[in-house]
């Protein structure tokens, strides 16, 4: 019964991996390049000023000057949205400028863009139209080029099925720590598959979190909550 069990999870181990790797492997590496999602955008985008010194006004005195334009400019707005400049800012017009966005429940909406030294109103720089570091972040939680709920719903069950392929791993290795000491040299397929323990349980907690936390996240999308 014992053998039984080990083999169902070593073939399942096997086969998940196999059917979903090769997508995981894109998720992970699109949410990697993600991660410089402002840089790549920057570069993309060569009209925007280089924002290397970002002089501003102490954030407070910063909120209050917004607070009183708002006011006075956007009475009629259900919402009101304020950024404030930093430097890996992703914003239309750039991190060194001071963005607020003025919403109502028809939808529409208006944009200001203000200095943040200043605190004058200044005009949005016109730049090249480009999807930037965007499309990565895309990419990597809802593949982009599909439908956005089908797209998070994809990468939802590829996650899941990871974890899958993560315990059933975990489970067939009777000798987890000694395997991790384990790497025999020259030994052809002998050796890929220390090194595939090796590499494995030193990169297992990271999985663990980067997956679960995903799922946690996208879990409104995955779960329906009767009212």
């Amino acid at each position: 019964m014992k053998s039984d069990f080990n083999t169902s999870m070593s073939l399942t181990h096997t086969w998940v991996s196999l059917i979903v790797g090769w997508a995981i492997f894109f998720i992970l590496v699109t949410g990697t390049l993600s991660f410089f999602n402002y840089d790549l955008t920057r570069w993309l985008e060569p009209e925007r000023p280089l924002e290397i010194n970002l002089l501003q006004k102490p954030q407070d005195k910063q909120i209050e000057a917004m607070f009183d334009f708002l006011s006075k400019e956007s009475q009629e707005a259900k919402e009101w949205y304020i950024k404030l400049p930093h430097i890996k800012n992703q914003t239309p017009n750039g991190a060194s400028r001071t963005e607020i966005v003025a919403r109502s429940s028809t939808n529409w909406a208006k944009y200001w863009y203000f200095d943040p030294l200043t605190l004058e109103e200044v005009k949005q720089t016109e730049v090249r139209q480009t999807e930037g570091g965007e499309l990565f972040i895309d990419l990597h939680h809802k593949f982009y080029y599909i439908d956005e709920t089908l797209g998070i719903i994809l990468t939802g069950f590829l996650a899941f099925f990871t974890l899958v392929a993560v315990v059933s791993g975990v489970i067939i290795h009777k000798k987890v720590f000694k395997d991790f000491f384990t790497f025999r040299a020259n030994k052809k397929q002998r050796s890929w598959i220390d090194m595939h323990n090796i590499t494995g349980i030193i990169t297992l907690p990271f999985v663990l979190m980067i997956f679960y936390t995903g799922l946690v996240y996208y879990s409104p999308h995955y779960v329906t909550i009767p009212y």
